[in-house]
């Protein structure tokens, strides 16, 4: 594979698992409140990078969004 299918071999593979991580169940522990996916808690809450829920899913980050002011945390449902 040449430079340009590389890239875009690893460009593919990223977006496939970032659409696992959309597609899994999440619970905001602020509030309770379960979805179905990423994407619906994103934007229910108005959160305009779902990829900050996932950091959050994932420890990397403490959380993202608030309402209350009051940060929401959140976790994924297994």
């Amino acid at each position: 594979l040449n430079d340009n299918e590389l890239s875009r071999e690893r460009h593919l593979e990223a977006w496939r698992k970032n659409r696992k991580c959309i597609k899994k169940r999440v619970r905001c522990i602020t509030t309770g409140k379960e979805f179905d996916s990423i994407k619906e808690a994103g934007d229910y809450y108005n959160i305009k990078h779902n990829e900050m829920i996932t950091r959050c899913c994932k420890g990397k980050q403490e959380y993202t969004g608030k309402i209350s002011r009051q940060k929401l945390k959140w976790e994924y449902i297994d």
